[in-house]
């Protein structure tokens, strides 16, 4: 995964009038969260007709209509009109941690904010972090990884240029716990891994064993950073070590290249 080339459009954590902009820390990279919970769309209002350099979108997607259970279980599709937003609530039915993302079927540059508590939180592109989705990730899709109580959300998405585009959002959540000095069986199947770590020291060190190629994401709003790795452990299992975080709780989430499937460890010490 490479950095940004936009520098000025990273992820946001925002409280009240402060902003803490992401940064990059050694061994990581700038960063703009059972059955998985269910998502509908809010209907936006009819957009304008496309004008030049536009895309016309389609037909909506019928926001009643249940997903087989698979990648596709916790997605949905609506759209975004001309300088305008597109709007989808999800329910998370215990703390979990949580990975979402969104994309332009079209290829259109898309951001995604959503409120938490007090913190409004906005991530534009996210340098093809990790593929979590059934969707191809890029580097212009919004990403997201973090720990949410249970609860109804909304996430907004623009497209960056104000275009009509259609869009795909994609969630998944776990309530899996790995606490420091203990070690999580995991397995990711056609849905990444995911785990909510409470970080206490600040200087925790996370690695995973498994047969299969992984690699390995944490999110850590409180300091706007993200870590990731892909082969730090050694036979092509991740590992890392947070930098002087802040006690809280992260939202780990673990993918496998070539659509791999199967179990792993995770050992948080």
């Amino acid at each position: 995964m490479s950095t940004s080339t936009t520098p000025a459009r990273r992820a946001l954590v925002t409280i009240g009038v402060l902003a803490a902009t992401t940064v990059g820390l050694a061994g990581c990279i700038p960063m703009p969260p059972s059955a998985p919970p269910t998502a509908t769309v809010t209907p936006e209002p009819s957009a304008p007709p496309a004008g030049p350099g536009t895309t016309e979108p389609s037909e909506p997607a019928d926001p009643t209509e249940t997903p087989e259970p698979g990648a596709g279980a916790n997605t949905v599709e609506g759209q975004i009109p001309a300088d305008g937003e597109g709007t989808a609530t999800f329910t998370i039915d215990e703390r979990s941690a949580v990975v979402l993302g969104a994309a332009s079927p079209s290829g259109e540059d898309l951001a995604l904010s959503m409120q938490v508590g007090d913190a409004t939180i906005e991530m534009d592109d996210s340098d093809s972090i990790i593929d979590a989705f059934s969707f191809d990730s890029s580097g212009r899709n919004p990403t997201l990884a973090l720990v949410l109580d249970a609860g109804d959300y909304t996430v907004t998405l623009t497209e960056y240029s104000g275009d009509a585009t259609d869009f795909v959002f994609e969630h998944h959540a776990s309530s899996t716990t790995i606490e420091p000095g203990s070690s999580g069986e995991l397995e990711i199947t056609d849905a990444p891994a995911l785990a909510i770590v409470p970080i206490a020291s600040g200087t925790e060190t996370l690695s995973v064993e498994s047969e299969i190629d992984t690699v390995m994401w944490a999110g850590v709003l409180g300091s706007g950073s993200i870590y990731m790795n892909d082969d730090g452990g050694g036979n092509l299992n991740p590992a890392f070590q947070l930098e002087d975080e802040q006690p809280q709780d992260i939202a780990v989430v673990l993918a496998a290249y070539g659509s791999e499937t199967g179990p792993l460890t995770l050992t948080v010490e």
